[in-house]
Parts: structure tokens; C-alpha cells; sequence
């Protein structure tokens, strides 16, 4: 008797799925013989990622988030979806709190891409950095390191993801841009402290060389915000 083999290949429609859920699936075969499988494999039918910051993640037209969507779904090739959480005025200290609010709101939600800083820098603020500093060191608690080390550690409890970056350059003199300088500082020692995989895209020398994509010397532009899109798709994408 003599057996062969040779691959097929075959299609299969189905319907009813939910979104943002990982589906699995193997082919089988079989005959008087018995039964063959395939390898295990899977497929998305989405990825969804929440964004929150203050008003220059808000923006306007959803900010950075839609082209970013459309950059992660071209990319990729299934549907991606970015929640803009921006809080004008918000301060790394409403990190915590909408952090939570996402998570109950968006369980299904993976990535959160996360950006504070601007208004901490704000020459009426001016949050400590708390750069250099541990848990229990003088100065640490309620400094901008405490506060995103904070929701670092109530996504990561959850299994989500958490990615920084960097907050952008600031032309605006009501801005201490060299406060930003030190909370970029802390953002490096977060990545390492924490093992976040995703490499911090770099708004600040971004708008430092591009200052002409800034419409008021803190807040991005068109231009602006495609370029923000495109520095988070390529560190996502890494």
C-alpha cells in the first residue's frame, strides 16, 4: 500500500465574531485512514489602543489617533481603533485616575500609549521630577516619577501594556522647557526600571528640529500631529 501527502489549500467563512479578540483555528483532514491537523494559528479582528495625556494627546480631530489607526491597520492588516483620552490640563497626578476609568471602560484595550508633562512643566506647577530618586527616597512621593511609576504599575497589574514617550519640546515661555528636559530623563529610568519593551518615540528633538509643527509653540499642528503619528507607529512597530 502506498501513502502520500500534499498540501491543500482551502477557505472557510464565519461570522458572529467579536471585536478585539484573538480567534484560533486548525485545519483538519481525514478519510478511512484516520485524521490529520494542521498547525495551530490565529487571527485578530482587531487591536484597540487608548492614548491619554493632556490636550496636546486630546487635539483636535481625535489628535495623532486617527492616523495613527490607519498607519497600525495598513500596516498590519486588520482593523486597529486608538481611544483619545486627552484631558486638557491634565497633569501626570490625573494619570492614575484615568488610567483606571480606561480600564473599566475598555477592557479589551491592550496598548496604552502614554504622554505627560507639558502642563507639570507649566511655570505655575513645575511638578518635581523626582529624576534619580526611589520609593521612600526624600522627595519621590507625588513627583512626576511617582506619578507615572503609578499607572505603569496598574497597567502592567493588569496585563496591559504600557508605552511612554517622551513629552515634546515646548517654545512657549510660560513652559519650563528645561523641566521637560528632566522629566524626559525620568522617562528613560522608567523604561529600564519597569522592562517596557517599547522605545520611547522622541517628540522633544522632533519638535526642537521641527518648531514650525507646533501652532503655538506647545500644541502640534496638522503637520504636527501626523508626524507624532508617525514617530508612534514606528516605535509600536519595532
Amino acid at each position: 500500500m502506498r501513502s502520500s501527502a500534499a498540501s491543500r489549500s482551502f477557505r472557510a467563512s464565519v461570522s458572529g465574531l467579536k471585536p478585539y479578540t484573538r480567534y484560533y483555528y486548525r485545519a483538519a483532514a481525514g478519510n478511512e485512514h484516520g485524521t490529520r491537523r494542521g498547525d495551530i494559528r490565529y487571527f485578530p479582528t482587531g487591536d484597540c489602543y487608548v492614548a491619554v495625556g493632556d490636550s496636546i494627546t486630546g487635539g483636535f480631530n481625535g489628535g495623532y489617533g486617527p492616523l495613527l489607526a490607519d498607519l497600525l491597520t495598513n500596516s498590519k492588516g486588520y482593523p486597529h481603533t486608538v481611544k483619545n483620552l486627552g484631558v486638557s490640563g491634565a497633569t501626570s497626578a490625573n494619570g492614575p485616575r484615568v488610567v483606571s476609568f480606561a480600564l473599566s471602560e475598555f477592557p479589551f484595550a491592550k496598548y496604552y500609549l502614554i504622554q505627560y508633562g507639558t502642563n507639570d512643566a507649566s511655570l505655575s506647577i513645575r511638578m518635581p521630577s523626582g529624576k534619580g530618586l526611589r520609593p521612600g527616597d526624600p522627595g519621590y512621593a507625588f513627583s512626576y516619577k511617582d506619578n507615572l511609576q503609578r499607572v505603569v504599575t496598574m497597567l502592567l497589574a493588569s496585563g496591559k501594556i504600557p508605552c511612554l514617550a517622551k513629552v515634546p519640546h515646548a517654545a512657549n515661555p510660560a513652559v519650563d522647557d528645561s523641566r521637560i528636559r528632566e522629566y524626559n530623563a525620568v522617562i528613560d529610568e522608567l523604561v529600564a526600571a519597569n522592562g517596557i519593551a517599547v522605545i520611547p518615540p522622541d517628540f522633544f528633538t522632533h519638535f526642537r528640529k521641527h518648531p514650525g509643527e507646533l501652532a503655538d509653540g506647545v500644541h502640534p499642528n496638522m503637520a504636527g500631529y501626523k508626524s507624532m503619528a508617525n514617530l508612534w507607529h514606528a516605535a509600536l512597530s519595532r
